[in-house]
């Protein structure tokens, strides 16, 4: 299979991510040509100290391209695209459109619960159809997200059939110390620490 088919299925799970998710993100970076996701776990890499027993995925040089492209993303640098992810509204409407190739199948009721009940919390899927509808509804789904996706590129002059993808396989094993120090100080003095915006604490 050519690459174009690997990025196909790549944008089209990237546009159907749940709308709140954040532990990975989907990019395309203009200086290589590639698209690439970042995941939550690859910000702990990048700390000077972490403090986070971490094993690595990447390679040295990986890593080194993982670094330079979160500071372009930081630094909201134009030669780094993001790739969007379907709206609830986006959703619902192809939700609608094929219940409203199978009036037979769903009275108007049914559709409107249907179509109410994306929240774009969840995976992009119609759990509430029989069987006999649940292939044609994933080929339906995955037409109209690609279209969206193809769209997209356009717009973003991003050529699909020479882009490349970062596929490297990347598992981040992370472990906390939670024990506390014995012999811990107070300091007087109250620090406020600036955090960057993927810390919770």
């Amino acid at each position: 299979m050519d690459t174009s088919f690997h990025i196909k299925n790549w944008l089209t799970t990237a546009f159907e991510e749940p709308v709140d998710r954040i532990n990975e993100t989907y990019y395309f970076d203009k200086l290589y040509n590639q698209f690439f996701s970042i995941f939550i776990t690859d910000y702990y890499l990048l700390e000077e100290e972490p403090d986070t027993n971490i094993q690595s995925p990447y390679s040295d040089k990986d890593l080194q391209l993982l670094k330079d492209r979160v500071n372009r993303i930081e630094s909201k640098d134009s030669s780094i695209v993001y790739i969007p992810r379907l709206s609830i509204d986006e959703r619902k409407q192809i939700i609608k459109e094929f219940l409203e190739r199978n009036p037979q199948s769903f009275d108007n009721e049914k559709s409107q619960l249907l179509i109410d009940d994306e929240t774009g919390r969840n995976y992009f899927d119609l759990k509430e159809i029989s069987n006999g509808l649940k292939s044609e509804w994933k080929i339906f789904k995955v037409t109209k997200i690609l279209e969206k996706a193809e769209t997209f590129c356009n717009l973003s002059n991003i050529d699909i059939e020479s882009a490349s993808l970062w596929t490297d396989t990347k598992v981040t094993s992370i472990s906390w110390d939670l024990t506390e120090p014995k012999n811990k100080t107070v300091d007087k003095e109250l620090k406020v620490e600036k955090k960057v915006w993927w810390k919770f604490w």
